[in-house]
């Protein structure tokens, strides 16, 4: 198969020797030029990495920050370095990379790899399950408008007022830019924290060029962009054109059923449109080579919040782009099984810790010995870009409920066949047949209906609307349905590798033995909704 070329590496500077991932190939380095995804026309004249049409993004030497040593994220966990001196490190090593035919972990300890990672302005700070990312810091709105002025070539004269605007998702915050005598809607800065440094802000960069090249869907315009924290404002950010619409959770209530399925056939042409344009390698869309007139975007690593959350940066497992599911999916089970081995090894593990580790790698071991059946390796698949997170919150509409835009694309990925089929995820919830009733009218303190009776009702009008999308998607693209439906094991296997921890270890357990037995006769799926 030929190598696709990884996205450009951003400029050294003189305390980053190698920018983080050992899978982009140095300046040096000779790659084969990628072929481009079926379908997809040459994008318009691009804009070089951290820069627009009429200057470079990044600030010059005299406006950088002094950069902080780089050092690995805080945790609620033990840091990945050094190992502990047990040899159940070396044992998960073997293991892995006897999971991973032809993809040989990076040769960098996972010391040596988290120490060129530049995480600063980010922490994880301990949670109930899972860590969860804050920010150190706050972006500067002076900072924003200064940057704001460059790249709009706003006058020095001219007024122009930078307002914190709403928290997007877990890592991104908004800024709305409102020059003097502008017309519209202004302009959004969109700053995100260092999950995954550089790769995070330049796939979306990438993807939302190639959808506004390529698709009918409504996106923003993109004015200017710097995929690196080493900038005046010390995070990566995009400056974009605002587009008028809020989330249409601010307006689902007031809205009649006639214009919910219309926005629901919208999006299912939407997905039909991105279901003919097809690859063969899972992972996430980046520019092509610098050059005048670049004709692809390639598919290269992976952005996928199991590979980036809390510890899960630092693993050293092969991150994309993949050949096929059965890599994908090792990838994965491993990095359960460098976190979990991690706290059966750790010191300030008690027996009870320790017990549930052992549980749940008992349940990784029996998903690993799955794998080959369900997930063959080797096996060529055909894949499309696809987003993840097509929820109300990444919808924006107008005040009579008509799609403005969607955003969000920092989570769409090339995925397979079998993953990305499948309702987006506005319509996703529990089955309910019957609307609330009068007696299920609960009333808060100050009189009004409180959100149980919300909740209600919007299962049952996603219950409802779910055959109105699987009609417009049989009659726009009816091998989109027939495979959806033909996919339901391989859903499930992965629905246990998302679900894995320890509660959910004994429910996948019970499917995984019920499995060995022959046919559960029962989706994992339902369990997890």
């Amino acid at each position: 198969m030929t190598s696709l070329v990884a996205p450009p590496s951003p400029p050294s500077t003189s305390d980053q020797d190698s920018w983080p991932g050992e899978d982009i190939a140095s300046p040096t380095s000779q790659s084969i030029a990628p072929p481009p995804l079926l379908g997809l026309p040459s994008p318009p004249p691009s804009l070089l990495q951290g820069e627009t049409a009429q200057a470079p993004v990044s600030e010059s030497p005299s406006e950088l920050p002094s950069p902080p040593p780089s050092t690995p994220s805080s945790s609620p966990r033990a840091p990945p370095s050094p190992p502990h001196d047990g040899t159940a490190r070396k044992q998960i090593q073997l293991a892995h990379e006897q999971l991973l035919p032809g993809q040989a972990p990076p040769p960098q300890s996972l010391k040596t790899r988290s120490t060129v990672i530049n995480q600063d302005g980010l922490e994880w700070k301990r949670a109930f399950l899972d860590p969860e990312p804050t920010w150190v810091r706050e972006p500067s709105t002076k900072v924003i408008e200064s940057l704001a002025r460059k790249h709009l070539s706003l006058p020095p004269a001219d007024r122009c007022d930078v307002v914190f605007h709403a928290e997007e998702g877990a890592f991104h915050k908004l800024f709305r830019v409102i020059p003097a005598g502008g017309v519209g809607a202004g302009y959004i800065m969109r700053v995100a924290l260092p999950v995954d440094p550089h790769y995070l802000t330049s796939s979306e960069v990438a993807t939302m060029e190639y959808i506004r090249s390529c698709t009918t869907i409504p996106i923003p315009k993109i004015v200017a962009y710097d995929s690196s924290n080493r900038n005046a404002l010390g995070f990566e950010w995009i400056l974009m054109e605002s587009v008028h619409g809020t989330p249409l959770e601010e307006h689902w209530t007031d809205l009649p059923m006639t214009t919910k399925e219309r926005l629901v056939r919208q999006l299912a042409g939407f997905q039909a449109e991105l279901f003919p344009k097809r690859d063969n390698q899972i992972g996430n869309l980046y520019r092509g080579p610098s050059s005048p007139t670049p004709s692809q975007y390639p598919i290269g690593r992976i952005v996928q919040r199991d590979f980036l959350w809390g510890e899960n940066i630092h693993q050293p497992v092969p991150r994309g782009p993949f050949k096929d599911s059965h890599t994908w999916l090792s990838a994965r089970l491993a990095l359960l099984r460098f976190e979990y081995e991690r706290d059966l090894e750790s010191p300030d593990s008690g027996e009870f810790d320790r017990k549930v580790a052992s549980r749940v790698l008992s349940v990784v071991q029996k998903l690993l010995k799955l794998l080959p059946s369900v997930f063959p390796p080797d096996q060529p698949e055909s894949t499309f870009l696809f987003h993840d997170d097509l929820g109300m919150d990444n919808i924006l509409v107008d005040e009579h409920g008509v799609l403005t835009a969607v955003r969000g694309w920092a989570g769409a990925s090339v995925l397979p066949e079998w993953r990305a089929r499948k309702m987006p995820d506005l319509l996703r919830g529990f089955e309910r047949e019957e609307p609330p009733t009068p007696g299920m009218l609960l009333y808060s303190d100050d009189g009004t209906i409180n959100d149980l009776y919300w909740e209600e009702m919007i299962d049952y009008e996603t219950t409802l609307l779910r055959p109105t999308f699987l009609d417009e998607m049989q009659r726009l693209c009816p091998e989109w349905v027939e495979i959806m439906h033909g996919s339901e094991l391989r859903r499930d296997f992965e629905t246990a590798v998302i679900c894995l921890d320890p509660f959910g270890a004994k429910v996948i357990d019970a499917w995984l033995d019920s499995f060995a037995n022959g046919n559960p006769g029962w989706s994992l799926r339902t369990k997890f909704t």
